[in-house]
């Protein structure tokens, strides 16, 4: 997440909203973030498009979203 973020924890995701950019529908960066959105009440909301998590994290430092799911190895 961005450092100016309001969303830090998963118990603020269940209280506010953080916009995440993402690849696709099929990738790990939008199934995990959906997936708690379903399982824990979270309230993640995606934005879809972007051509990989370089871009997507680069839209965070530019202030487009809130953040970017990822995986460790990335």
């Amino acid at each position: 997440m961005n450092a100016s973020a309001s969303v830090k924890t998963i118990a603020d995701a269940t209280q506010s909203e953080a916009i995440l950019g993402a690849t696709g529908r099929s990738s790990t960066v939008a199934i995990y973030p959906t997936m708690l959105n379903h399982l824990l009440g979270t309230k993640f909301k995606l934005v879809m498009g972007y051509a990989g998590s370089a871009e997507a994290m680069l839209a965070m430092e530019r202030g487009e979203v809130e953040g970017h799911s990822t995986t460790w190895e990335a």
